[in-house]
C-alpha cells in the first residue's frame, strides 16, 4: 500500500531548484501574473460536499450558508510543479474555517475544536489562515473558549477575521423563555487577539420573542 507524504519545506525547495518552467504553456507565459492569479483563485472557491448534507432540519449544523461540509477541490495543484508553486497558498488562504462548537463534542474531533484543528496542520500553512467561523452554545464560550483561544494564541496564526456567531437555540434554555444571558468570563480571552487580526464579529441571534433582549448590547475588547 502507497503512502502519500506530506508535503516537506525540503520538498518546496526541491520543486524551485528544479521545476519545468512551462515555457510552451500559454497561461503560465503569455497571460499576466495578476489575471491567472485570479484565474487559480476562482478554481478554489469552497462548495458544498453535497455526499454529506447536514439534516436540514437541525439547528446544530445547518443554517443559511452552511448546509454541509465545505470543501475544496485540489486537482488544480497536480497539474505540474510551476503550477503548484505558484497556487499551493491559495486553498488555505481562501478556505473558511468552519467549527460547530456546542455543549458536548459532535461528528469529528476537530468539528469543534479549533485548536485541535489547526494543531494537525503543517505548522508551515498556519500563517496563511485567513478566516475562522465558530458557532458556539453559550457553555462553549463560558467553559472552553478560553482554553481554546490560549492554545490558538501560541501557534504562528496570522488571522485576519474572526466571526463568532450565537444562533437563538445555543441560548441556554431559550426553550423554556429563560432570560439570555451571556457571561463577560470569555470576552476577556479576546484580548489576546493576534495584532495581524482585522476584523472581529460578533452575531447575537434571538427570534421575535427575544430580540429586546439583545438590541443595544455592547461587547468590549
Amino acid at each position: 500500500m502507497s503512502v502519500i507524504e506530506p508535503v516537506t519545506e525540503a520538498i518546496i525547495q526541491h520543486f524551485l531548484d528544479n521545476h519545468d518552467p512551462q515555457i510552451g504553456s500559454p497561461l503560465l507565459t503569455r497571460i499576466p501574473g495578476e489575471i491567472r492569479n485570479t484565474v487559480f483563485a476562482f478554481t478554489f472557491q469552497q462548495y458544498y460536499n453535497e455526499d454529506k448534507m447536514y439534516d436540514h432540519g437541525s439547528y446544530r449544523t445547518s443554517r443559511p450558508g452552511y448546509r454541509a461540509p465545505l470543501v475544496v477541490s485540489t486537482a488544480l495543484l497536480q497539474t505540474c510543479c510551476k503550477v503548484y508553486l505558484e497556487t499551493r497558498l491559495l486553498p488555505i488562504q481562501q478556505y473558511e474555517h468552519v467549527f460547530w462548537c456546542h455543549r458536548e463534542r459532535r461528528g469529528s474531533a476537530f468539528e469543534g475544536s479549533p485548536l485541535l484543528y489547526f494543531q494537525s496542520l503543517p505548522t508551515a500553512l498556519l500563517p496563511h489562515v485567513d478566516t475562522i467561523q465558530i458557532f458556539a452554545h453559550m457553555s462553549w464560550l463560558d467553559q472552553g473558549f478560553a482554553r481554546e483561544w490560549e492554545g490558538l494564541s501560541l501557534l504562528p496564526l496570522l488571522l485576519r477575521r474572526l466571526k463568532i456567531t450565537v444562533r437563538q437555540p445555543d441560548w441556554r434554555y431559550w426553550y423554556n423563555n429563560a432570560p439570555l444571558v451571556m457571561e463577560r468570563e470569555w470576552i476577556k480571552s479576546l484580548v489576546h487577539l493576534h495584532k495581524d487580526l482585522c476584523e472581529l464579529v460578533v452575531e447575537l441571534e434571538a427570534i421575535e420573542r427575544d430580540k429586546d433582549q439583545v438590541r443595544g448590547w455592547n461587547i468590549s475588547v
